[in-house]
């Protein structure tokens, strides 16, 4: 028996698939599956056997699964069983039960699950549970391992996401210039220093803003993604330009930013002069309703930023879709 999440509003996010494993037809159990249901695909199973025979073939992204108490140590048994697999990690496992025995509750935490939902559930609070371990085992599994933030997938997630819901926003992709002369020159840990300052300062800027005001990623390398509305998307790019010009003393000897350059050696293999690491940005104005592709959007992102790069020092070059 599986429910089946037929349409939803523009602005619901909907996760992979959500397996319940129940032992009887309830009440409790089937409020639990239509509220599961309301943000995924719910698959119910009868017999703990079929669980894990599917588990075989198939991972959802979350695993509920029932605490009973006549029952405690043979349901922590089937957690230990399957977090003893080798793909356990991608998995979130919740248990809910109608009792509270501090010891067993400790077991269970301990044998790995994510959370313990007292029964009967609180609806909104249960559905606001069930959002955030989705949404955090998705950061887990998709970010960036230098640097924490949301990598590839998750930052094509969240532009497919606001496109449809259907209003104008802004995208900005930025990269350090002459990031390859000075991690060639400094070595590759000062070339993740610079990554991870960089990166910090965009956590940093990203709690002045609420998640649906401002998302940040990390598309590999030098490059970062910010996505937001276009006066909050300029707003942080002006402040992170000022705090990492302030920030240079971490990357650079003070004779280096006495004389505003370092030297390197070049593609050519010549030793230069280069400037201190700057950042440039194209920002892309996305109107309403658009129908966009991401890798569009990579494209025509990195023909602008070749034009800021042109410009000396921190620059941002604008581009209003049409």
């Amino acid at each position: 028996m599986a429910f089946h999440l037929v349409s939803m509003p523009a602005g619901v996010r909907q996760s992979e698939e959500v397996f319940l494993l129940v032992f009887e037809d309830s009440e409790a159990y089937r409020e639990i599956a239509c509220l599961a249901s309301q943000i995924s695909q719910v698959t119910l199973f009868y017999e703990r056997d079929t669980l894990l025979n599917t588990l075989n073939v198939h991972r959802p992204q979350l695993l509920l699964l029932p605490l009973r108490v006549d029952r405690a140590e043979e349901d922590i048994l089937l957690i230990r069983q399957i977090r003893r697999r080798h793909d356990s990690h991608l998995l979130a496992i919740l248990v809910f039960t109608e009792f509270y025995d501090p010891s067993i509750i400790r077991s269970a935490f301990r044998s790995g699950i994510e959370d313990c939902i007292p029964l009967p559930v609180n609806p909104e609070l249960f559905v606001n549970r069930l959002e955030n371990i989705l949404y955090h085992l998705k950061r887990r599994i998709h970010v960036n391992a230098l640097t924490g933030l949301p990598g590839i997938s998750l930052i094509e997630e969240e532009f497919y996401y606001r496109c449809r819901l259907g209003k104008s926003f802004s995208v900005a992709y930025a990269d350090l210039d002459h990031f390859k002369p000075y991690n060639d020159e400094k070595g590759v840990k000062a070339g993740d220093r610079a990554i991870q300052l960089l990166s910090l300062l965009l956590h940093s800027l990203r709690r002045e803003y609420s998640r649906e005001e401002i998302f940040i990623g990390h598309l590999g390398g030098d490059d970062f993604f910010v996505l937001g509305k276009r006066n909050h998307v300029r707003h942080l790019l002006t402040q992170l330009y000022e705090r990492f010009n302030a920030s240079l003393g971490e990357l650079f000897l003070p004779s280096e930013i006495e004389k505003g350059c370092y030297r390197s050696v070049s593609r050519e293999g010549e030793a230069k002069d280069f400037p201190l690491l700057s950042i440039s940005t194209a920002l892309l104005h996305i109107p309403a309703n658009v129908r966009l592709v991401f890798e569009e959007l990579s494209e025509v992102a990195a023909k602008v930023k070749k034009k800021a790069k042109a410009f000396s020092g921190n620059s941002i070059v604008e581009y209003i879709w049409n």
